[in-house]
C-alpha cells in the first residue's frame, strides 16, 4: 500500500514550488544545491550548519535568506517542506530523526544510515510520522534506467538471466 504523504508537499494550483532547506552547508549540499538551481518547481528557503559563518557563505552563494546555527531551528521552520540531509554519514540517522519528528519530508545524501538496525529506525520513523524518506541514490532517477526497465519488461532484448554493471569515476 502506497501512503498518503502530508499534502503539504503535493503541489497544488496554490502552490507549485516545493521549498526545501539544506541541513549541512558543505561541498556535497553545494553540489546538490547547484543542481537544484537547475528545476524549476524547487526553491531552497532556508539552510542550517553547525556555524553561523558556514550558513551564512552557503545563503550568499545559493541566495538562501533564512540561515540557521541549529539544524533544530532548520527542521522547524514552517516554510520547509523538505529537508535534504548532507551533513557527515555518522550524522545522517540522527538529523534525519530530528527532521521526520518535525513532520518533514527527508531527502538523505549516501549511505542513509551506517548499518540496517539504523537504516530501519529511520524507515519506521517515517512511517511513524506520515513523510517521505528517501536516500539520495540520484542513478535511481535517470530516464535511461526507467526505459531499460521498459525494454526488459517488454522482452525486446529476450529473457536477462544476468546483468553485470560498474559505476564509478576516476579519482584524483
Amino acid at each position: 500500500e502506497i501512503p498518503k504523504f502530508r499534502s503539504s508537499l503535493i503541489m497544488s494550483e496554490t502552490k507549485k514550488v516545493v521549498t526545501w532547506g539544506i541541513l549541512g552547508c558543505g561541498k556535497i549540499s553545494s553540489d546538490f544545491a547547484t543542481a537544484m538551481s537547475a528545476v524549476e518547481a524547487v526553491k531552497i528557503v532556508a539552510c542550517a550548519s553547525r556555524s553561523m559563518e558556514n550558513s551564512n557563505s552557503f545563503g550568499d552563494k545559493f541566495n538562501v535568506t533564512r540561515r540557521y546555527d541549529s539544524y533544530n531551528d532548520l527542521v522547524n521552520d514552517a516554510e520547509v517542506q523538505v529537508v535534504y540531509i548532507g551533513t557527515l554519514h555518522k550524522d545522517h540517522h540522527a538529523h534525519t530523526l530530528l527532521s521526520l519528528a518535525a513532520g518533514k519530508a527527508v531527502l538523505c545524501e549516501k549511505p542513509l544510515c551506517v548499518n540496517a538496525k539504523l537504516a530501519e529506525e529511520a524507515v519506521l520513523a517515517a512511517r511513524a510520522n506520515n513523510c517521505f524518506l528517501m536516500e539520495a541514490v540520484w542513478t535511481r532517477c535517470f530516464p535511461a534506467y526507467k526505459k531499460i526497465g521498459e525494454i526488459i519488461a517488454n522482452g525486446e532484448i529476450g529473457s536477462v538471466v544476468m546483468a553485470e554493471a560498474m559505476f564509478g569515476f576516476m579519482g584524483m
